[in-house]
């Protein structure tokens, strides 16, 4: 799944067991992309994140107090 979070920022999110959503859904900061999942080559289930600024990746821990702002919220279910 990858979120264009606008202002040349996005956000690609891998591993996924289930994806809530179809391609050109507009999201909003409440709502549940998809499910932690072990697809593709790993060892345990896990979130695979990754971010870009401009089309190039960037350290997600540069851009992570945006995601915790009043406008991004990260939840973890259980």
């Amino acid at each position: 799944v990858v979120v264009d979070h606008g202002n040349g920022l996005a956000s690609r999110y891998a591993h996924m067991n289930e994806v809530r959503m179809i391609e050109n859904d507009q999201i909003n900061k409440d709502q549940t992309l998809g499910t932690v999942g072990m697809t593709g080559w790993t060892t345990g289930p896990h979130l695979h994140l990754e971010v870009y600024q401009n089309g190039r990746a960037i350290d997600p821990a540069a851009i992570l107090p945006a995601f915790v702002s009043a406008d991004w919220a990260i939840a973890q279910e259980k």
